[in-house]
């Protein structure tokens, strides 16, 4: 339900015209043309898919450095988590000594375009293949309570907008990838992609009244 929010990605709406349609719908009738299916038949391509892109977007890497932003290369990525051991097999070895592997929380404070996150839920998406599907279909009723933790537990921060959406984008896809964004039984999901600064934050103002005539 937060894929989008306000703000700069909604100005098309109140510019709408015949033009702005026909651009929109050229994009669209572009992205119909691929096949999410082909990343639930290899979840394991389900990673940052829109890395490079977010670079191209922000295109100068001196600008990049100049302003923090740094992406991180998946075999980085890849062997942090192994280094941590979040990875399928450590998953069983937790539910084996009576810990469920679904109430782990991650936090990437700087999730960026969403390398760590998407590699986790992919992890995850592993160990319950190999838990609990039958005959290659997942049990329904797990993979909905798998989807409830996951949107509770694996959550990301950024101070860049543009990174908290393909970080958002990220997500969703790894969620469809991994086959358990189709059971969430008509509910709203909230992706846990925000945008905070994760060293500064939030303050409430002790004196209500904050502008004065």
């Amino acid at each position: 339900k937060n894929f989008i929010e306000g703000g700069m990605f909604s100005w098309y709406l109140d510019e709408w015209d015949k033009e702005i349609y026909g651009v929109v719908k050229s994009i669209i009738d572009r992205l119909s043309e691929f096949d999410i299916e082909f990343l639930m038949l290899n979840p394991s391509l389900a990673r940052d898919v829109f890395k490079l892109l977010y670079e191209e977007l922000i295109p100068r890497e001196e600008i990049r450095k100049y302003l923090g932003f740094y992406t991180t290369p998946d075999w980085l990525a890849e062997l942090v988590l192994d280094e941590l051991g979040i990875k399928p097999d450590e998953f069983i070895k937790l539910e084996k000594q009576g810990r469920n592997p679904l109430d782990l929380k991650f936090l990437d404070p700087a999730v960026g375009t969403g390398t760590f996150l998407t590699l986790v839920i992919q992890r995850i998406g592993e160990y319950l293949a190999k838990r609990y599907s039958k005959n290659g279909i997942l049990n329904p009723k797990i993979a909905n309570t798998a989807l409830k933790r996951i949107v509770k537990n694996v959550v990301g921060f950024d101070i860049d907008v543009l990174a908290v959406l393909t970080a958002r984008t990220n997500y969703l896809i790894a969620l469809a990838a991994t086959g358990l964004l189709e059971h969430k039984g008509g509910e709203l999901i909230e992706i846990p992609i925000y945008l905070a600064n994760s060293i500064i934050t939030a303050e409430e103002e002790k004196v209500k009244q904050l502008v004065t005539i």
